[in-house]
């Protein structure tokens, strides 16, 4: 009889169902019904309120901060083990059996919600993460969009400075030369108050060479004043290549004829 109780509880334990053969009517002993419904209510108040202990208790093994499930079907699961034990195969002792197999087979319903939800819950994460990231890259695509075009007005704004600042430094330059032209008049050009200044200061007579006694630059002196500085200004710059070997040959003539 210990062996069949054995085997129930091990087969109640693995899921399964294993009732023993009744040997009477059903009902056979008087009030098994309330008996029944008695003990499973004990077996509840026997249960101690939040689990036992980590570590502890039967193989149940609840957790701390709520009521296991798992110890009254264990209880009631030795009691059942006592009546096999006692050759108690009535009616009383198979409704306890079919509890015990319910209350397993609403523990493993409740397991599968469970898992379902979690995996419902992970599958809502999975879409979250899925969602920030299509939204973190459209985000970093519109700031990249918008700092190439920023980068471009940055651009164009940069360049158009520097027409400017081009613009003004040609200005500049051209206003300074001006000025340096008006001091320092090139090519020997002066200006009005000037020239006439040098017109008073060098006159006809006096514009040959000193050195000259014999007055052969005296035909110089005879030109008016402003072509006196136009040829002594002439005079002070270099002849073309071409020319410096015409004058040199007039000279040497020159000399020449001088001399016979």
């Amino acid at each position: 009889m210990r062996r069949l109780a054995t085997t129930l509880a091990a087969s109640v334990l693995g899921g399964g169902l294993a009732f023993a053969a009744p040997s009477g009517p059903v009902f056979d002993r008087e009030g098994d019904e309330k008996k029944a419904e008695k003990e499973w209510k004990d077996a509840e108040k026997r249960q101690p309120k939040g689990g036992q202990p980590a570590g502890g208790g039967a193989e149940g093994g609840g957790q701390p901060g709520f009521d296991n499930p798992l110890e009254k079907i264990l209880e009631l699961m030795k009691e059942v083990e006592e009546r096999l034990y006692d050759a108690d195969t009535g009616e009383f002792t198979q409704e306890e059996q079919r509890k015990i197999v319910e209350a397993m087979k609403f523990e493993d319903k409740a397991h599968s919600a469970l898992d379902e939800l979690i995996k419902k819950v992970e599958e809502q994460q999975q879409q979250q993460q899925q969602q920030q990231q299509q939204q973190q890259q459209q985000r970093q695509q519109q700031q990249g969009q918008q700092r190439r075009e920023e980068t471009e007005q940055e651009r164009r704004e940069r360049e158009r400075r520097q027409r400017e600042e081009k613009e003004r430094e040609r200005q500049r330059q051209a206003q300074q030369r001006r000025e340096e032209q008006r001091k320092n008049p090139k090519d020997g050009r002066k200006t009005g108050e000037e020239q006439r200044r040098e017109e008073a200061r060098i006159p006809p007579d006096e514009s040959g060479d000193p050195k000259d006694r014999d007055g052969r630059a005296g035909r110089w002196g005879n030109l008016p004043a402003k072509l006196h500085q136009d040829a002594a200004n002439a005079a002070s710059k270099k002849a073309p290549g071409r020319w410096r070997e015409l004058i040199k040959r007039y000279l040497e003539r020159l000399a020449e004829s001088e001399k016979d």
